[in-house]
């Protein structure tokens, strides 16, 4: 629990650097996945999962997995209004 306290702190920080970043420039639109409810994590049920945990069953190690390309794809659609 300590060791996953840790990572989620460290998403966290680099999560509110990345707006913030984001935020600063002129004509960027930032899409924000952290932000969509639920467990998405690598310890959510694969069904549910948006990135693979240290052992993949979907992709890369700590990548998105493929229902988390989609779900980022259908987000920066609906931002981009298409």
């Amino acid at each position: 629990d300590a060791e996953a306290a840790v990572v989620r702190d460290m998403g966290t920080r680099l999560e509110q650097l990345f707006v913030r970043f984001a935020a600063d420039e002129k004509d960027v639109l930032f899409v924000d996945p952290y932000v969509a409810p639920g467990d998405h994590t690598g310890c959510a049920p694969a069904a549910q999962r948006w990135t693979a945990g240290h052992v993949p069953d979907d992709g890369f190690a700590y990548h998105p997995t493929a229902l988390g390309h989609e779900v980022m794809a259908r987000m920066i659609e609906a931002a981009l209004g298409s």
